[in-house]
């Protein structure tokens, strides 16, 4: 698993699970949502396995779209959900589109209801077609009420690239950091686009896809223009 750091007035803190960097509590029910781009499914998964490892019970949906996996609950029927539980401590849910391998969103009243089910409930709240960037349109983030915890996730593979090329709705991007959609992406406009998310979100900065020491010198100088950052690293 990757290393997950803190930095908080430039300074570090490196920790060893998400248990102890977002001091999650693996007894009483949780809803975490992930927002943004360049790695929540990945993120998300890698909490989820921190649960089961703990021998806790973990629901993933979404507020909007995810692929379809082979297994899991696609209707919105409580009863199936803890049946599957009980076979499974990780279990999908989401409703199937007709003709795609997509799941849509779970209304928020079935999320209710799925949050007093396990002790982990995992929520994609928006789409980035897997860009490393976005940024939200008036309607986005879906982040469900009695959310804990919310990661507002980058991906720091944007840099030094068009915006037009690694920005989910580059459009949105240009009005936010004063530029043209074909100026390149720098270590500010990363903390702006992860600065916005927060304020609109009250969500934590999450720095991710930092693989080398390049990566990790770049995270490192964005981070410390934010008032809290965790950076999520192999390096």
């Amino acid at each position: 698993m990757a290393a997950l750091y803190t930095v908080q007035g430039g300074k570090i803190q490196k920790y060893r699970s998400y248990f102890e960097a977002f001091r999650l509590n693996v007894v009483d029910n949780i809803q975490i949502a992930a927002i943004g781009s360049g790695g929540k499914s990945t993120i998300l998964s890698e909490i989820a396995k921190e649960y089961i490892k703990a021998n806790r019970t973990v629901i993933s949906t979404t507020t909007t779209h995810i692929w379809k996996p082979d297994r899991g609950v696609f209707e919105e029927d409580i009863q199936k959900v803890k049946e599957s539980l009980k076979k499974n401590p990780f279990v999908i849910v989401g409703n199937h589109l007709d003709n795609t391998q997509k799941l849509s969103g779970i209304s928020l009243e079935f999320l209710a209801q799925l949050k007093k089910t396990a002790n982990c409930v995992l929520v994609e709240a928006d789409g980035s077609r897997q860009l490393p960037l976005k940024v939200p349109n008036e309607r986005e983030p879906v982040i469900p009420p009695n959310t804990e915890l919310i990661l507002a996730v980058a991906g720091i593979s944007a840099l030094g690239k068009p915006i037009c090329e690694v920005v989910h709705r580059p459009e949105l991007a240009v009005t936010v950091l004063h530029k043209s959609i074909t100026d390149t992406v720098d270590i500010v406009d990363i903390a702006l686009l992860l600065n916005y998310q927060k304020n609109r979100s009250r969500a934590i900065p999450v720095l991710n896809q930092v693989d080398t020491e390049t990566d990790w010198e770049a995270a490192y100088k964005i981070a410390k223009l934010l008032p809290y950052c965790v950076i999520r690293s192999h390096f």
